[in-house]
């Protein structure tokens, strides 16, 4: 079993594209059924993703090199590995910003002046956070239980890219539904701090891309202004909210670069992979009658807050 239309095959499923391994087909239908059929595969594909040979290379690159490194500076300075660390974070889209990447993941979260806290994204720091590099060195990620958590994460990334090439939407109201179980987004600047959120939300709202250029205040009203935050904690809500993003998206058919690319997920954070890791050390209320909007706005980069 090596190669992808072998464990296609062997699981029933149509392979082809290109990349590494092959698209992973979703059927006809609109975003809706394109999703339900992702949900109803998911088993299946991503045993084809774990057994993809350059997602075992990759891995088995990552293991090799946190073993030979002697401190968290020297594990990312590798390329290769900080695109695995980022990968795995879900921040696929910050592959190429290596010194920044490199800077704020070794940051410490505690420190309110560190760069992870002074970045709008606020992924930084949840990364830093998890990793806590500037306290635990090299000791947290060696940890059997957070390392197979975090290479699990990093699995489920490659999945969601390569769904992404199909349809980029679909990853993106996967880990919009996972990340509304395990977190409050009451907050409108945790929703903008976060570019996989901000984005579904958005599009589900009908706000143009343009809102970008706004301040964060001004964006911040916008979103609360159409609907109330808290609602996300209801998973009825959350059903029907996902329903208008993938309604309202306009992505669909379109590539989304393979899985070299930017991540179809649009650098989801893997909260129901990487929750665990710091353990271990009707009607749409406030939405309806809104106008489908083009898609949501890109990702403010890794910005400093001023």
């Amino acid at each position: 079993m090596n190669n992808w239309n072998t464990v296609g095959a062997l699981f029933g499923v149509q392979a082809g594209g290109g990349g590494v391994g092959g698209s992973l087909p979703l059927g006809g239908g609109d975003a809706m059924t394109q999703f339900r059929t992702a949900e109803r595969m998911k088993d299946k594909q991503m045993e084809m993703v774990r057994q993809d040979p350059m997602v075992k290379r990759d891995i088995a690159e990552f293991n090799k090199a946190l073993e030979k490194a002697e401190s968290p500076e020297e594990l990312l300075q590798n390329p290769r590995t900080l695109e695995f660390v980022l990968r795995g974070l879900g921040m696929a889209d910050q592959i190429g910003n290596d010194a920044l990447a490199r800077k704020a993941i070794l940051s410490d979260p505690n420190d309110k002046e560190g760069l992870a806290n002074r970045l709008q994204d606020k992924r930084y720091k949840d990364a830093a956070k998890m990793f806590n590099f500037a306290e635990l060195g090299l000791e947290g990620i060696k940890n059997p239980e957070v390392k197979n958590k975090f290479i699990a994460s990093y699995t489920q990334q490659r999945y969601e890219e390569k769904l992404a090439e199909t349809n980029p939407a679909i990853p993106d109201a996967m880990a919009f539904q996972r990340e509304a179980k395990e977190r409050d987004f009451s907050n409108p600047y945790d929703v903008l701090g976060d570019p996989l959120i901000r984005r579904v939300v958005t599009t589900a709202l009908g706000l143009p891309e343009q809102i970008a250029i706004q301040s964060v205040e001004a964006q911040a009203r916008a979103i609360t202004s159409r609907m109330d935050l808290k609602d996300l904690n209801d998973p009825k809500f959350v059903e029907k909210f996902t329903q208008r993003f993938l309604m309202n998206d306009k992505r669909a058919g379109q590539q989304a670069g393979g899985m070299g690319g930017a991540g179809g997920a649009g650098g989801a954070w893997q909260t129901s992979l990487l929750g665990g890791v710091q353990g271990a050390q009707g009607g749409l209320p406030g939405v309806g009658g809104l106008p489908g909007a083009g898609g949501g706005f890109s990702s403010g980069g890794g910005g400093i807050l001023v």
